[in-house]
């Protein structure tokens, strides 16, 4: 799960109702929007899921003076592993390949972003390619889905005519953050009884990274 635009958004931090929040608060306690809460309870309790956080806040998250520590163990909700530093030489060749394309200065554009932002890259640490790398550490794992308000290299988990990525916004002016139909499409995924296995996703993922080349939209 990412944080910036599911538990909060633009509109959130622009609104009167964060300016009070923040002043009767503070900043630390008022950079979640509570109203988020009770959707991620929701998906919590209906599913009985554990939350992995792949969002930068994981850098400050479980320092118990954390204010979305704080909010989050208040609504007996518990973060309970974070997605570091994952890399695998492997699985990061097969994403180059599948994601990125070099241009002609030498560097890497995402192939499906719409206005390409080159960068060069060594050792890409993208989303996608992070939680990749923990669930090939994590084979306990049956089932998952992905929850964050930008697709950048995430779409590659709605392939194969099953998804597993559900997207939020943090721009949207009429739905911010997560929604009761995005609590509700995490839940619909993880309660799938014939959802496929996860060792088989896995495969059908890699297979079609090897196989189908650069993706384009």
């Amino acid at each position: 799960m990412w944080i910036d635009g599911v538990l909060n958004s633009q509109i959130y931090f622009e609104s009167d109702y964060y300016k009070f929040r923040k002043l009767k608060y503070g900043k630390s306690q008022s950079q979640i929007d509570d109203r988020t809460i009770p959707l991620l309870k929701k998906i919590h309790d209906e599913t009985k899921c554990k939350i992995v956080m792949s969002s930068s806040w994981r850098c400050f998250y479980f320092d118990k003076k954390c204010g979305l520590y704080r909010i989050l163990k208040k609504a007996g909700i518990r973060i309970t592993d974070k997605i570091g530093n994952e890399y695998n030489n492997e699985l990061s060749n097969k994403y180059h390949k599948h994601n990125f394309v070099e241009n002609e200065k030498g560097l890497y554009d995402v192939i499906w972003n719409k206005n390409p932002n080159p960068e060069p890259v060594k050792e890409f640490f993208g989303r996608g390619l992070q939680i990749q790398c923990w669930l090939k550490r994590h084979p306990e794992v049956k089932n998952f889905a992905v929850l964050d308000d930008d697709e950048e290299d995430l779409c590659c988990y709605n392939m194969d005519g099953y998804k597993r990525f559900v997207q939020t916004s943090w721009y949207s002016e009429t739905e911010p953050g997560l929604q009761l139909k995005h609590a509700e499409e995490i839940i619909s995924i993880l309660n799938d009884p014939k959802a496929p296995s996860r060792q088989i996703w896995i495969k059908q993922l890699e297979s079609h990274c090897r196989t189908n080349g650069h993706r384009k939209n």
